[in-house]
């Protein structure tokens, strides 16, 4: 029998944080940089934010996001990357 391919949104998650935050002893609490580019994401959600609050450097490039979001409680944000991915809006973040 022929397997289909599930379409799964890949959204980020802690599990996916922990994941690219070995340099900083997998801590998200007082993480400062994290680089989650090429991981077919297709959103930016409120994990990130509630779990990462004080990051100050975000590598987003390369994925599949459409949207801007979710970044207001990022008030440390200074520098974000997001080019190749398929951004349509801009939400007040």
């Amino acid at each position: 029998p022929l397997a289909l391919a599930t379409n799964r949104m890949v959204q980020i998650s802690e599990e996916m944080l922990r994941g690219r935050a070995e340099h900083n002893d997998r801590c998200l609490a007082n993480l400062e940089e994290i680089s989650l580019h090429q991981q077919n994401i297709e959103g930016i959600n409120r994990a990130l934010t509630r779990l990462c609050p004080e990051l100050q450097i975000l590598y987003l490039q390369h994925n599949l996001i459409p949207k801007i979001e979710n970044l207001r409680r990022l008030r440390d944000l200074d520098y974000l990357n997001l080019a190749l991915n398929n951004i349509l809006k801009v939400s007040s973040w």
